[in-house]
């Protein structure tokens, strides 16, 4: 059983590709019987655990080179644990959840491939409030106010340098040449003109009017 949280299309897609459940599941429950002692829902590390679910909460610190895709992602296990209740081996069964940090890296192409997963640790709930580079599920960036001079920077020393060496009016459509993309300006992509642009990463058929 697993959540993807609101709206997260992507969430869904990467853990329903590639064994991407699979994948991330046997990772936290290694990661849980590992460190037993530092899930915050246990009293006593001598415990049966068993993972019961998966809910992929956000992205973080996304990178893309081609079509290699690292980043990390913060999902929260669900567990069931049994404490021995008496002398006579009874067991009793409780529930509960922690929070852990994956790194993944993931390739591209048409579809989803080589998902693994190359490292996982646990979060506390202190380290829970301050994420860094946090994405939504659905890997869109949240980018802060204070942090738009900055971002806007790293792309134009990537894409085009000459900006910060001199006030200019920005050559979107060289920029975005410069990106791999192709501008087309005079189709409508919907009946009513209510879309007023799509971006396609990859070849593809799309619907105009």
């Amino acid at each position: 059983m697993s959540d993807y949280g609101r709206n997260s299309g992507l969430a869904k897609f990467i853990m329903g590709q590639s064994g991407g459940y699979n994948a991330v599941s046997e990772a936290v429950e290694k990661c849980a019987w590992r460190n037993k002692r530092e899930l915050e829902f246990l009293d006593s590390p001598g415990v049966f655990i068993e993972l019961a679910g998966i809910d992929f909460k956000r992205a973080l610190n996304i990178t893309i080179d081609g079509g290699i895709v690292e980043f990390d992602a913060a999902v929260e296990g669900s567990f069931t644990w049994q404490t021995r209740q008496s002398r006579r081996h009874d067991f009793n069964g409780e529930t509960g959840c922690q929070w852990f940090g994956l790194h993944c890296v993931m390739e591209i192409t048409d579809k989803l491939e080589n998902f693994k997963v190359a490292r996982t640790e646990i979060y506390s709930n202190e380290r829970k409030k301050d994420l860094p580079n946090p994405a939504t599920a659905d890997f869109v960036p949240v980018i802060y106010k204070k942090d738009f001079d900055g971002e806007a920077t790293k792309f134009l020393k990537k894409w085009y340098p000459q900006a910060l060496k001199e006030p200019i009016r920005l050559p979107i459509r060289e920029i975005a040449e410069r990106m791999g993309l192709k501008v087309i300006t005079d189709v409508p992509l919907t009946k009513d003109l209510s879309v007023f642009g799509q971006i396609c990463f990859a070849d593809c058929e799309i619907d105009t009017y």
